[in-house]
């Protein structure tokens, strides 16, 4: 008896090993870091090899928008120079790739300080 619970926990496992493997495991979505603020340069990660990406970044209050065509690298990632923008506008950078990928970056100002700019 024991044997037989032995040998019937063991194929369970697995077959809760292959049918977890055969799935395929899920594999992190593209996703967008801030590199430099002014000017604005932005990093995609995880993006399809070679892939073309048309990368976005529009301002919330203004209607400017800059848009740069770049292409991923055989590791998936890229760099995107946007120019330079009001540091503290809030914007939002997207990136679309040609076979579907997709990120996007919010971009928030940064906090009010009480020490004024000038002078300084």
């Amino acid at each position: 008896m024991t044997r037989a619970c032995a040998f019937f926990l063991a194929a369970a496992a697995l077959v809760a090993s292959i049918a977890t493997s055969a799935g395929g495991g899920t594999t992190a979505a593209p996703a967008l870091k801030l590199v430099k603020r002014d000017p604005l340069q932005v990093q995609g990660l995880r993006f399809q090899a070679n892939e073309r990406v048309r990368v976005t970044a529009t301002s919330v209050t203004t209607s400017k928008v800059t848009r740069q065509v770049v292409r991923s690298t055989a590791r998936g990632t890229l760099t995107a120079k946007l120019g330079t923008w009001n540091r503290c506008a809030a914007l939002i950078v997207r990136a679309v790739g040609a076979r579907g990928d997709r990120a996007k970056l919010l971009l928030r100002p940064p906090p009010p300080v009480d020490v004024p700019c000038w002078g300084i």
